[in-house]
């Protein structure tokens, strides 16, 4: 599965939760700082989501 999208999150505190992974983590992978968070690859979508 590298490289597949498996899901989207609305925010960080959405997938910390949901999958116990420090939004931190997340942020850096984002932002380029580190390769994987929680065995994952990470990245912001571009899409924006109605509320």
């Amino acid at each position: 599965m590298e490289g597949k999208l498996i899901t989207t999150f609305s925010s960080t505190a959405d997938d910390c939760k949901e999958l116990g992974i420090c939004s931190s983590g997340i942020i850096k992978v984002c932002k380029g700082k580190r390769n994987k968070a929680g065995g994952f690859r990470w990245k912001y979508s571009n899409v924006q989501i109605e509320k």
